[in-house]
Formats: structure tokens, sequence, C-alpha cells
């Protein structure tokens, strides 16, 4: 059986652009951007995105790490300050997060994407707020009937908070201080 050949060079280096390309597309402008404009932006053409991804889906989980690694190094900086209230840090922080990569905000929000992209976002982000939900449970920022399903939809809750304020003109940070208060507290029963 012959040995695998290694993929050229210019298609290696094709498919570097396209994923730097999608993920600077998709933080900047969301997921509602065509593979037309991620080509363009990559500098090749339709055709060759296709090849290295059978569909934007593909593409926007090929990215997908990258587009939540903000949410990683806001769970990290929260984490690593000390005192109380690491879930209010983190939620705070994603005010910041939000504004800067509407693909993360799309990720959270939008309707259209693809159920098994969502599902695969989905459980990419469990991944990065399981640390943080246990040590909300221990310093008290996470009431303790609560978990990492629970912080997923505040953070949703940030994103129409995020959405929201501008248009009338306030701080989303009021909103995310206020969620994470709430969130000390144990659920209604």
């Amino acid at each position: 059986m012959p040995a695998a050949r290694a993929p050229r060079k210019d298609a290696v280096a094709n498919r570097a652009r396209i994923l730097a390309a999608a993920a600077e597309v998709f933080r900047r402008e969301g997921f509602g951007v065509g593979v037309e404009k991620i080509a363009r932006e990559a500098g090749i053409n339709v055709a060759t995105l296709y090849r290295n991804f059978p569909s934007k889906s593909a593409l926007m989980l090929a990215v997908g790490e990258s587009l939540l690694e903000p949410c990683r190094a806001a769970r990290d900086a929260a984490m690593a300050g000390g005192g109380p209230d690491v879930v209010g840090r983190f939620l705070v922080a994603q005010v910041d997060v939000y504004a800067e990569n509407r693909g993360v905000v799309d990720a959270f929000s939008r309707g259209d994407v693809d159920p098994e992209v969502r599902a695969e976002l989905v459980a990419m982000a469990i991944d990065i707020l399981a640390p943080l939900a246990e040590r909300g449970h221990r310093d008290g920022s996470l009431a303790v009937a609560l978990d990492t399903q629970d912080l997923l939809v505040a953070l949703r809750m940030i994103t129409g908070a995020v959405i929201t304020s501008g248009t009338i003109d306030r701080d989303p940070r009021a909103y995310a201080e206020i969620l994470a208060r709430g969130l000390r507290e144990p659920a209604a029963g």
C-alpha cells in the first residue's frame, strides 16, 4: 500500500489563510457573512474554500475554538483575580468580549446556526465554563443549585444586554452585575 502523500505546500497555505480569514470575518461581522466574503478576504476563490471545507458549517466548526478563545481568556483572568465573585468578574468581562467579537455573540444567540455547529460550540463553551462553575461554587458566586448550563444561559442574557444596550444608551456592565448577583441566590422553587 503506497504511503499517503503530504499535502502540497500551497494547499496547506490556502487552508491556513481560509481559517485566519474566517476567524477574523466571523469575529468582526458574525456568522451571517457569506463564504464569498471569506474567500475574498483569504485571497482565494470560493471553489478553493469549498475544497478545504465542504460547507460553511464545517468552516464555522474549524474556527470555533479560536472564536471562543476570548471567553477562555476572560475566564482565566477572572479566576486569576483574587477574592470572591469569580463569576461576577467573568460576566462583566464578557461585555467587552461580546463588543469585540461578533462571532461569539452569534454562537450564543443566532437561531439560524446549524444545530450540529451549535451543539459543538456549546460543548466547547461548557468545557470553558466548567472550572469557572467549580470555583464559583467554592467562593459563593454561583449558587450550588446552578451549573455550567446555567452559566451558558447567563452568557446568552449578557449577549442580549450588549445588543440592546446600544439602542437604549445603557451600559451593559450594569446588567452583567445584576445577573451576577442573581446567580448567587438559590434558584426559586
